[in-house]
């Protein structure tokens, strides 16, 4: 799914009026509409409703959702906020329509028009103030308004985009912005939604299909998508029957120490189920010992070192995947460790992790050193940090790891709430499944291997990626349907990737 610019989604709109033969007005009455349908999931048959209405089309959306609440035998009471002399026309049409109501309407033009919010846990706020199109900081009456609703209402719904929010940049940190609890959002999602910055102000959002023409959004060029199902499908390889093991790849798991011997078999479990035909782990012996003792499908490499690898292995060639750098930990000569396996590969696909993102940050040089086309590096945000500098704000780290996917040629699996796989082209995929259980030491760990099983299976970087943060995600998903996420733990999220695999 496309994620669109504010000036894009006001094209698609235009285009989808003409090519369905519908007027704007007709279009702000389906999507009301289906945002009632949808709202009505949060809602209460005996709360009240306030709704705030800018004058603009959102707040025409707004006066909409009052007018069919209405009909639902809703009390409802709509604030209007005059932020403006003027109106939209079909904000104007709309407000005309809801005048042969019984909706109560208050005009706002200041503080002193507020009124007592008594009974805060009975009443639903729903926010029509702002639409998609702002691009500077909210003031004057609509900035108190906002503040006021954000302190008063326990139970805020935003119309497509929480008021005050910025579409396509970062909000300053003292913006008023509407703290929504449900955002529904039409047709498509929004940039600003997956940045770790706005989570206060979106909340839990949905996307509301109110039936833009597909070949209008097709037609919009765009950087930014989201990794849905149509996506995964159109990526999966169906596994086949004739085929035998050295058909499927064999992935190398260079990872853990002595302290550390969990993540080499955290990785080592996760390239076994990711499909690939064989897995080899290359540690130290302790490490060795207790991962073939639970996994004795593994084939085993012994490093010469007793507490950390002390090299990689000799010949790399057999191998069509390699992870390296889970729990290895932090001696001495490890970065000339990771750069001497960048020299060695041939055609095999690398996958980058924790300790081995570490070795970079202290040696950043060896990123040239980056086989192209072949490399996926997974930090999260912190370790993204580390490597390539300081950011002040995610929006600005998408930046730098857009800039540095292309020129490394190499994907990057940016970690966060929406984990964003960045490609060589410079396009982002952001993963829509959240799951609070995944913040957990060792969840890395378990992406690493099954990416890197991926790879060995025969998947690009980027599509490795994709499908592996997708069933990576989905797997956890699945999980809390019947482990609660406070006890949610990595090990429990690998025993459901066969269901994730048949939910594909």
């Amino acid at each position: 799914m496309k994620l669109l610019s504010a000036s894009q989604i006001k094209e698609v709109d235009k285009c989808s009026i003409l090519k369905q033969g519908i007027t704007s007005l007709e279009l702000m009455e389906r999507a009301a509409s289906m945002f009632v349908q949808e709202s009505l999931k949060h809602i209460h048959p005996n709360n009240k409703i306030h709704i705030y209405c800018g004058k603009g089309n959102n707040g025409g959306d707004g006066l909409v959702a009052a007018r069919k609440l209405n009909q639902l035998g809703f009390e409802v009471i709509v604030f209007i906020v005059q932020h403006s002399p003027n109106a939209s026309e079909d904000f104007q049409k709309n407000f005309d329509r809801l005048k042969t109501t019984n909706v109560q309407l208050i005009d706002v033009f200041s503080e002193n028009d507020f009124i007592d919010i008594d009974d805060k846990s009975n009443i639903i706020c729903i926010d029509a103030i702002l639409g998609s199109g702002v691009n500077k900081p909210s003031s004057g009456i609509i900035k108190q308004v906002i503040d006021f609703i954000n302190q008063n209402y326990s139970t805020i719904i935003s119309i497509d985009v929480p008021s005050g929010l910025f579409l396509d940049s970062l909000n300053h940190p003292n913006d008023s912005i509407i703290k929504a609890h449900y955002t529904f959002t039409f047709q498509l999602p929004k940039l600003s939604f997956f940045l770790p910055e706005n989570q206060q102000f979106v909340g839990n959002w949905t996307v509301v299909d109110i039936g833009l023409s597909q070949e209008c959004i097709d037609a919009q060029d765009t950087f930014y998508y989201t990794i849905d199902d149509s996506l995964i499908k159109s990526i999966y390889i169906p596994r086949e029957n004739y085929k035998a093991k050295w058909d499927y790849g064999h992935c190398l798991i260079i990872a853990g120490s002595m302290n550390m011997p969990g993540a080499a078999m955290l990785c080592s479990a996760a390239a076994l189920r990711s499909g690939c035909g064989l897995v080899s782990i290359h540690s130290v012996e302790s490490v060795v010992n207790k991962v073939v003792s639970k996994f004795p499908e593994c084939i085993i490499s012994i490093d010469n070192g007793t507490e950390y690898i002390s090299k990689i292995p000799s010949d790399l060639r057999r191998y069509s995947a390699i992870a390296f750098g889970c729990g290895i930990g932090s001696s001495f000569d490890f970065p000339d460790c990771l750069l001497n396996l960048f020299q060695s590969v041939d055609q095999q696909k690398l996958v980058i992790d924790a300790d081995g993102l570490n070795a970079l940050a202290k040696k950043p040089q060896y990123l040239n050193f980056l086989p192209k086309n072949q490399v996926i590096l997974t930090p999260h945000i912190k370790e993204f940090d580390r490597i390539f500098r300081l950011h002040e704000n995610h929006y600005e780290r998408l930046k730098t790891a857009i800039q540095q996917a292309t020129s490394l040629q190499c994907v990057i699996v940016l970690k966060s709430h929406h984990t964003a796989v960045i490609t060589p082209s410079g396009k982002v995929y952001f993963n829509t499944i959240v799951n609070s259980g995944l913040a957990k030491g060792g969840s890395g760990d378990v992406l690493t291997g099954l990416i890197a099983g991926l790879c060995a299976r025969g998947y690009s970087i980027e599509n490795a990626a994709i499908l592996g943060v997708y069933i990576h995600s989905l797997a956890a998903q699945l999980a809390i349907k019947d482990i609660h996420p406070e006890c949610l733990l990595p090990e429990d999220v690998l025993n459901y990737f066969s269901k994730a695999f048949f939910e594909i």
